[in-house]
């Protein structure tokens, strides 16, 4: 399992992570990646590593 938060500033990581989604992310069963931010609702998939980061964080 992966955690991820996009960096965009100067800020400290606490900081940044308070205003921020923090993804947890795991290989599906079918080969693809899933991730998931519980506290916001948000659930993604993407069948390469690239298209989920894609879908992600643009």
């Amino acid at each position: 399992m992966f955690y991820l938060c996009k960096k965009k500033s100067a800020m400290s990581a606490q900081a940044q992570t308070q205003h921020q989604p923090l993804f947890f992310v795991s290989q599906d069963s079918d080969g693809g990646y899933v991730a998931k931010a519980p506290k916001y609702g948000i659930y993604t998939q993407g069948e390469t590593w690239e298209e989920l980061m894609e879908i992600l964080f643009g």
